[in-house]
């Protein structure tokens, strides 16, 4: 379960927390079931990112270190893009200083 406000490295240290805990009373689990105990845990915000790396199967194939390193990863990327300052766009980069959608006039040429 998450709690409110903690970030992925809080989580992900409470989670190594436990499972250290839970090897020093000899318990023996499979790499997928930590993984899938640490998805069940994530919250809400994590769901997109979750259906697309089941549709993947990449979940199958990943240790807990592997999945972790994949979610910073994303939440680094997500919050570049919220950092990023937003650039107005200028159409005369595309069609120049003339309106692309208004026909020009033929200047006749003297002969």
């Amino acid at each position: 379960m998450f709690m409110e406000n903690e970030s992925l490295g809080d989580m992900s240290t409470r989670f190594y927390h436990l499972l250290s805990d839970m090897f020093s009373y000899t318990m023996t689990v499979t790499p997928q079931e930590i993984t899938v105990k640490f998805v069940d845990a994530l919250p809400p915000m994590w769901s997109g990112f979750l259906e697309i790396l089941k549709f993947n199967d990449v979940l199958d194939n990943t240790n807990i270190y592997e999945f972790i390193q994949m979610l910073e990863n994303k939440n680094a990327e997500e919050l570049r893009k919220a950092n990023r300052i937003p650039i107005q766009q200028n159409p005369e980069v595309y069609y120049g200083n003339a309106n692309p959608f208004v026909a020009k006039p033929v200047q006749a040429t003297k002969p």
